[in-house]
């Protein structure tokens, strides 16, 4: 039975873009004190990070006409990647009030076949080890951070031309990215912090964890305003694992020596998409909840589809459903 599940387990955390998960909470708010999240605000986000997987080369969005359609009513964009293996990207959006950084998740399948940068970005993924910068504290995760690296000098520039020419005055900057590209974007968020640039807030969909707890407390420190939306029996937002998820883990999948090595924790303040569909806050109990929702799922037919779903950001998925249909009834 271990030797099935972990032929799930692998695959699913490849098919999301992330190493294998945990599910066991511990970060530290981002900012407790954060105002509550605008629901307007909060799908326009979900929008530009669903956007942003339409980056196809730098200063290129794919012709499909869903994401043709994000360039719509903006003064000005830019796609960026990271024009070697275009595996990173981020969609910088200029609008009247305000400028959003999007950051693409992991690659999908090519339609087309081609599947070489989706392994290459699968793989950069995985690269679960840690690494620390200056005036950063606590560590990052090393395949994340490398490929925040990759896109950061562009999107100065395209920042530094804005700023040359009077666009960004007044307006407020936003941090968001769906999956792998949630991590990315608090990664980005203290850069920028740090650049003299404070986001006015970060809200990330399905985001993998960026760093350990120092990370987590340092990044607190900042004070940027940062919600995390995470989906019921979504696994990603669980990436990679700390030590004590492992015995959680191990009644259902046999977990590699290499992957129990580093802590990680998430980062900001938890808005959680329940069982019913709907928006919570973080709550006293709900991580037992969650634990043990999760225990029962990996026990029947199915889990991995229920999974995979959970994930996505599909606007036919829970998370545009629940985020959006206030707003887009």
């Amino acid at each position: 039975m271990k030797e099935t599940n972990t032929v799930l387990f692998l695959l699913v955390a490849l098919l999301t873009g992330c190493a294998p998960y945990s599910l066991k909470e511990g970060a530290m708010p981002a900012n407790a004190s954060a105002a509550p999240p605008d629901p307007k605000l909060v799908c326009r986000l979900l929008e530009a990070s669903r956007c942003a997987y339409g980056v196809e080369r730098f200063g290129v969005l794919s012709d499909r006409q869903e994401f043709l359609t994000c360039a719509n009513g903006l003064r000005d964009w830019r796609a960026i990647d990271d024009q070697d293996q275009h595996i990173n990207a981020v969609l910088v959006e200029l609008a009247d009030d305000a400028v959003i950084i999007a950051y693409r998740g992991t690659l999908p399948p090519r339609r087309d076949g081609d599947s070489k940068a989706t392994l290459e970005d699968w793989t950069q993924d995985i690269e679960a080890g840690q690494v620390a910068e200056n005036n950063i504290d606590g560590k990052m995760h090393a395949g994340f951070h490398g490929g925040f690296q990759q896109t950061w000098d562009s999107l100065m520039a395209a920042l530094q031309a804005w700023k040359g020419k009077g666009e960004l005055e007044r307006k407020k900057v936003y941090v968001t990215g769906h999956s792998k590209g949630g991590a990315m974007a608090v990664i980005s968020a203290l850069h920028l912090y740090n650049q003299g640039v404070k986001p006015d807030a970060v809200y990330t969909f399905a985001a993998a964890r960026a760093g350990d707890q120092a990370f987590v407390t340092g990044y607190g420190k900042m004070e940027i305003a940062t919600w995390r939306y995470e989906n019921r029996f979504d696994i990603v937002p669980h990436l990679p694992p700390n030590m004590g998820d492992v015995n959680v883990l191990a009644s259902h999948f046999i977990i590699p020596a290499a992957l129990r090595t580093h802590e990680y924790q998430s980062t900001g303040n938890l808005v959680f998409i329940n069982w019913e569909g709907k928006l919570q806050p973080d709550s006293q109990g709900l991580e037992e909840e969650r634990i043990r929702r999760f225990d029962s799922l990996l026990e029947k037919p199915g889990a991995a589809e229920v999974i995979l779903n959970a994930h996505s950001a599909e606007k036919t998925r829970q998370y545009y459903q629940a985020i959006c249909a206030q707003t887009n009834p």
